[in-house]
């Protein structure tokens, strides 16, 4: 029993501990004393503060049972409270029993953001600039003084300033000063000490003071330092020839042997100097010559040959400009052939600048010289031909209002330099080849008022040009090679577009006609390579010869409805697919549209008058198909369609009544022609026509030598009654089978028929005619396969034939 009752007691035991050790779990803290106040008085009596965790309950005190401990497992902290910049925050955990367990988090200290500025700093006061957290604090720190803020670099002038406090940063200075490097005097210029002037500002630092020019030092009137004639010492030794007025003219140089002719104003015997004879100073061997205020007159050859000549010395430059040097366009009268220096009494004059009281500036006056511009006022209403030609060193040329001529031509000729030029409208006619070969000439300027515009023939560098609506014609060579010119409009006014006007010009691609144009002269765009398309105003009435020729991109050509004449190769070796004329149209030129190779088709409608053609008009024009021809016309001229490759068919009108020499020659693909009026065919007029297998010319009295020769698919022919005479090889190269010979033929020539071939000749007369007629040879052969014809069928023997539904059939 007492065994019994221990093990029961040791049960009782481990029961207790075990809820002891459960209910001290379970406590949470500070709630032990709770837990104390159960049932163990049989045990003992505990308190406990919640704050300790110590508490009375049955086993023992601060939540521990009398059976044992427990150690609390709380797990990851949490956040309660998130930490501050400046305050705590706080994390707790909790373990599975209940029991929850607190601890601070360190405050994060103050984060802030980029700074702002608030107040600049500058070269005399700190700035500020200021932070701030996200929890409102505001952090401020200044900002040091700045460097200067510079203005304006420093001049000559001015200093360069700080633009706050306006201290001088860099004091005005010059900032280029030159050195003027002294100058020598010579006998041409003075001279000058040396100096210095600032570059920027350009003022005069140290003035250069002016040295007295040199004496001259003439050795035979001429100073070799600068060039200048000893005016005052006129030439003695020149030969005079007195003239019939009182007056005499140089022929010679006679003994004279200066360096500077200075020919004087009067002779020895007190005659005017008025003239320079022909031929008077040939093979000169001075350097320069002076003439006098009196000379009118220069002959032919006067300088000829004056290799050394550079120098011309003229006293007075009206004087000059009314001089008469020579009588046609052989520069040798004039002293500039080889002379380029124009002197002015003692000064070489390169601006010239014309006196106002000329008004007429005479042929070649200014040729060849080195002047670098030219100033002709109002008064001056002509200039004379070659007057300013060959000035290559050209670049200024000023034209006044007033001036009315530029001589026969060639006034500014080959001024290689000259870029830009306006003319005035003053100027009716601008003469021929005025600026011909100015080939940098690219700015013109043609005023109202001009009316014959011409005059810039080889402008290589002129790309644009504005004609005038004042303007009549387009003068002849007008713009003739001027590669460069590309487009070109040609106003309402203009009548005339003369011979060669844009001849050559490469680039021109389009050219407006006006409505007022009647004529398109020869060559008038001969080559002109990238024209496409042309249209001829319904004024035009004449073409002139090859003024479209060889213009290959030319493909679409309009001709106007007034079209009279289109002159020889007017078009020929163009672009062009189509060619439509109007019943205006009188004469076509010899090959007007010669190989054409890209022409398709040809319209040329009835006409009231007699439309006359020339031979080669559409020669080789391999691509053209179909041709309509209704025009009154004569006579189809030679080779007019030759080499035509490609047309089929040809319809002539009834009034043709010749077809020329080979006319169709080597149209290898023409199948059928149609000439209902033709009366002769000439030499070679339908030879290699290989594919022709139809011909009707019923009115036709004569087949020349070779009319149809190597015509390889003609296989029958029915000649027509009337025809006389067949010439040589007519049907030669054929592959003729049959063949009808008229009663009327009275001659065949040589070799006419392929009598390999033939296998029935068809003759519509008899035996005795047959005889009569004159074969050269073949005709025993013929005689053979003869066949006469009978209306009626005979009834004696012989060989007899008659046509049966216009087919010719024996008896």
């Amino acid at each position: 029993m007492k065994k019994s009752v221990m093990i029961w007691l040791i049960a009782l035991l481990c029961l207790l501990l075990t809820v002891g050790a459960i209910a001290g779990c379970a406590a949470p803290s500070g709630e032990g004393g709770s837990a104390g106040s159960g049932d163990g008085s049989d045990v003992g009596t505990g308190t406990g503060e919640g704050d300790s965790g110590s508490g009375s309950g049955s086993g023992g005190s601060g939540g521990e049972g009398p059976g044992g401990s427990h150690q609390h497992s709380y797990g990851a902290w949490s956040v309660v409270v998130e930490a501050g910049c400046l305050s705590e925050g706080e994390e707790r955990g909790v373990c599975a029993c209940g029991d929850v367990q607190t601890r601070p988090i360190e405050p994060k200290g103050h984060s802030y953001g980029a700074w702002s500025v608030q107040t600049e700093a500058d070269c005399m006061t700190e700035g500020s600039r200021v932070r701030a957290c996200a929890c409102g604090d505001e952090q401020y720190e200044p900002i040091p003084i700045g460097e200067h803020s510079l203005g304006p670099e420093a001049t000559c002038t001015e200093d360069q300033i700080c633009t706050v406090c306006l201290t001088v940063m860099v004091p005005a200075a010059h900032q280029n000063v030159v050195v003027d490097v002294a100058v020598e005097p010579t006998c041409s210029s003075a001279g000058y000490t040396a100096g210095e002037h600032c570059k920027t500002c350009g003022e005069v630092l140290i003035p250069q003071e002016e040295r007295e020019r040199l004496p001259h030092t003439f050795n035979r009137k001429y100073c070799r330092g600068c060039g200048a004639a000893e005016l005052d010492a006129e030439s003695t030794g020149l030969i005079f020839t007195p003239n019939t007025d009182g007056t005499c003219t140089v022929t010679g140089y006679g003994s004279c042997n200066d360096l500077v002719l200075v020919i004087p104003t009067y002779s020895p015997e007190g005659e005017l100097v008025t003239g320079i004879e022909k031929n008077a100073f040939l093979n000169g061997s001075f350097v320069g010559v002076a003439f006098p205020p009196s000379l009118e007159t220069i002959g032919n050859y006067a300088f000829a040959q004056c290799r050394y000549l550079k120098h011309v010395y003229v006293r007075d430059l009206a004087a000059w400009c009314g001089v008469a040097i020579g009588v046609d366009s052989d520069m040798s009268a004039s002293p500039f052939n080889y002379a380029s220096e124009l002197w002015l009494n003692d000064t070489h004059i390169t601006e010239l600048v014309i006196p106002e009281t000329v008004t007429e500036i005479g042929c070649r006056a200014f040729a060849s010289t080195d002047i670098v511009s030219v100033r002709i006022h109002a008064g001056v209403q002509k200039i004379g031909e070659y007057a300013f030609a060959s000035c290559e060193s050209l670049t200024d040329i000023q034209l006044d209002e007033g001036l009315t001529h530029l001589g026969d031509g060639f006034v500014f000729e080959r001024c290689k330099t000259l870029k830009s030029v306006t003319v005035p409208g003053s100027v009716t006619d601008m003469g021929s080849s005025t600026f011909n070969f100015c080939s940098e000439l690219s700015d013109v300027t043609l005023q109202e008022g001009i009316r014959i515009v011409s005059g810039f023939s080889n402008c290589k560098a002129l790309s644009t040009i504005t004609i005038p609506q004042s303007a009549t014609a387009i003068g002849h060579g007008a713009f003739s090679h001027c590669a460069a010119l590309s487009e070109v409009v040609v106003p309402d006014g203009v009548a005339l577009i003369d011979a060669h006007a844009f001849n050559s010009c490469d680039a021109l691609r389009r050219i407006t006609l006006g409505a007022s144009v009647t004529s398109v002269g020869e060559k008038a765009f001969w080559r002109c390579k990238a024209l496409t398309d042309i249209v001829l105003p319904d004024g035009v009435t004449r073409i002139g010869e090859e003024a479209f020729s060889e213009c290959s991109a030319l493909a679409n050509v309009t001709l106007g409805k007034g079209l009279r004449d289109i002159g020889a190769m007017a078009f020929d070796k163009t672009a062009i697919t189509s060619v439509t004329l109007s019943d205006a149209i009188r004469s076509i030129g010899y090959s007007a549209f010669q190989s054409c190779e890209k022409l398709l088709t040809v319209v040329i409608p009835a006409t009231n008058e007699e439309l006359v053609l020339e031979r080669d008009i559409f020669y080789n024009c391999t691509a053209l198909e179909h041709v309509t021809l209704e025009a009154y016309v004569k006579e189809i001229p030679s080779r007019m369609f030759a080499q035509c490759k490609a047309l089929t068919e040809i319809a002539l009108p009834a009034s043709v009544e010749s077809v020329r020499g080979s006319a169709f020659n080597d149209c290898e693909a023409l199948t059928k022609a149609d000439m209902p009026g033709v009366t002769l065919i000439e030499v070679s007029a339908f030879s290699s026509c290989v594919a022709l297998v139809s011909i009707n010319m019923p009115e036709v009295t004569a087949l020349g030598k070779s009319a149809f020769a190597g015509c390889k698919l003609l296989r029958s022919i029915i000649l027509p009654e009337g025809l006389v005479e067949i010439g040589d090889g007519a049907f030669s190269g054929t592959n003729l089978q049959w063949m009808v010979i008229p009663r009327s033929v009275k001659t065949v020539g040589e070799d006419v028929f392929p009598l390999k071939q033939l296998s029935n000749v068809y003759y519509a007369g008899d035996a005795a005619s047959w005889e009569a007629i004159e074969m050269r040879n073949g005709k025993r052969i013929l005689t053979e396969m003869l066949n006469y014809y009978a209306q009626v069928q005979p009834t004696g023997e012989g060989q007899y034939w008659h046509y049966v539904d216009g087919v010719p059939t024996k008896w």
